[in-house]
């Protein structure tokens, strides 16, 4: 091998003009955490948020201004994805495309990008798994297993909509979980401050929610929609889980669902819904249940319940996730890198991480000694 005489460092580079395609789960918040690493890393972006709210981004345009940021450093464009989307995935000055959202528009994004060898970085969906052990602390276990399906109506990447229960426990799982649940979680106006639940993002988004709890239905699952039947503010409980509110019966609601008796191979359990329905399965051994959480295509996030930590560490090491807790659910470390394995995409975000995302990694050689590398 020949001896380095030469002298090197490596720099991370603007990527240059970068595409961020965001969803309407949380708007504001994807916006930002993409675009902050974009101009810290020097480079410029165009920003498509999803048509579905675009008032949200619009107004940030606004604040953008206000702050000073430069004219041209970052751009919006508004449209769907057919209309505006692909047409900013394809552009030739378009280097780098962020993408967070459905597996299947990923699946094209990535395409089209990959066909013109673009650097192309999508978080996807998720189906992720809370397995819970008998040596749990099961109160805790529960509050926060129906906090981490029934947040923001379930529409979240990260939600766990699997529980895997320990059969010694299961019944009793189920009973605090409806207890925690039913008169406890009100449905209603996202404007009252008492309100825990509110509509979903679209009518489209019920017809794909309530679809699968038909499914589950059809299949001989048991589905149970947990709502208190007294509640005066709820005038209907359809078949499906549609929800028909005093003062918003035209409104985007479904009922929080817990589904149970369903086979692990079953759409409901398999495919990602983004909505407020969680199948409970029981398990036995140790063995069982990180098979049952790995048996999915995605691998978001997962979360572990237990006392016990060499049995924490062991479990935890074992499922196919880019990220695991411990007793407890979305514990965002925004130090550390965010991300999914499978079918949950190919990006890293956060810290470090998300400037690589929007830089090109650049070696620098210097030949400091005043003679040909090569005699």
């Amino acid at each position: 091998m020949m001896p380095c005489t030469v002298d090197s460092v490596t720099q991370h580079v603007p990527a240059g003009v970068a595409a961020i395609i965001t969803p309407w789960n949380v708007p504001l918040v994807m916006i930002s955490q993409k675009l902050a690493p974009c101009i810290v890393a020097g480079s410029t972006c165009v920003i498509k948020p999803t048509e579905l709210c675009s008032i949200t981004a619009y107004l940030f345009t606004h604040i953008l201004k206000e702050a000073g940021v430069p004219d041209g450093v970052v751009n919006f464009v508004f449209g769907t994805g057919e209309k505006a989307g692909e047409p900013l995935v394809r552009h030739k000055d378009v280097r780098v495309v962020s993408f967070t959202g459905g597996t299947k528009t990923g699946g094209r994004i990535g395409a089209v990008a990959g066909a013109m060898n673009k650097r192309v970085y999508m978080e996807l969906g998720g189906k992720s798994p809370s397995l819970v052990f008998d040596d749990c602390d099961l109160h805790h276990a529960v509050a926060t297993g129906i906090r981490s399906i029934y947040h923001n109506q379930g529409e979240i990447c990260m939600a766990a909509s699997r529980h895997y229960v320990q059969r010694s426990i299961y019944q009793r799982y189920l009973e605090l979980f409806r207890q925690k649940t039913i008169g406890k979680l009100k449905v209603g106006n996202p404007e009252d401050p008492t309100t825990y639940f509110g509509a979903l993002a679209s009518q489209t988004h019920v017809e794909k929610v309530t679809s699968y709890i038909r499914k589950a239905q059809q299949q001989g699952a048991t589905v149970e929609f947990l709502v208190d039947p007294n509640d005066p503010e709820i005038i209907k409980v359809s078949s499906d889980g549609r929800l028909t509110i005093k003062g918003f019966e035209n409104g985007f609601f479904v009922a929080p669902t817990l589904i149970t008796n369903i086979r692990q191979d079953s759409e409901v359990v398999q495919e990602e819904i983004f909505g407020p329905v969680v199948c409970v399965m029981p398990f036995d051994t140790e063995e069982e249940a990180v098979e049952l959480a790995n048996d999915t295509v995605y691998g978001l996030a997962a979360s572990v319940w237990s006392l016990d930590q060499q049995r924490l560490d062991r479990v935890m090491q074992q499922i196919n996730a880019g990220t695991v807790w411990s007793n407890t659910w979305f514990a965002i470390n925004f130090a550390m890198p965010f991300g999914g394995f499978g079918s949950s995409g190919n990006a890293r975000e956060f810290g470090l991480w998300s400037m690589e995302m929007f830089s090109e990694l650049k070696t620098i050689s210097h030949n400091r000694y005043n003679r040909p590398v090569l005699d």
